[in-house]
C-alpha cells in the first residue's frame, strides 16, 4: 500500500515478515560488501581478545593511578615486564594474568572475556 501526499508518494507499507525479510537482506547485502571490499582488514579472533586483555590491564592499572613500574614491585616483576604484557600478552601464562588480575582486583575472567 502506497500513501501518497500532493501526488509523492511518501510511505510504503508492507507486512511486518516482509519488513524483516527486506532488513535481513540490507544487512547481508551490507556485510558481503564488507567482505569483498579489498581495504577491509582481518583479524584473527584470538590476536584480537589478547589485544582487549592487554588494553583492560592497563585500564585497570591506570584506573588505580599505578604506573607500570607500581604493579611489577606489587607482583615481584620487572616494569619492563609489565610494558610487554599491556603490549603482548600473547607472551603471558594465565597464571600470570590471575597473578595481574588478582593485584588489580578484578575478576581474571574480566580481562579474557
Amino acid at each position: 500500500m502506497l500513501v501518497q501526499a500532493d501526488g509523492t508518494t511518501t510511505h510504503v507499507l508492507v507486512p511486518v515478515e516482509e519488513y524483516e525479510q527486506l532488513i535481513t537482506l540490507q544487512a547481508v547485502s551490507a556485510a558481503a560488501a564488507t567482505l569483498d571490499d579489498p581495504s577491509t582488514r582481518f583479524v584473527d579472533v584470538e590476536d584480537a581478545a589478547l589485544r582487549i586483555a592487554a588494553d583492560r590491564i592497563a585500564r585497570a592499572r591506570r584506573a588505580r593511578g599505578w604506573t607500570q613500574a607500581e604493579l611489577g614491585r606489587r607482583l615481584g616483576l620487572p616494569q619492563s615486564q609489565i610494558s610487554r604484557l599491556e603490549r603482548h600478552p600473547d607472551r603471558t601464562t594465565i597464571r600470570t594474568l590471575k597473578r595481574v588480575a588478582k593485584a588489580l582486583d578484578v575478576d581474571a575472567r574480566t580481562l579474557v572475556d
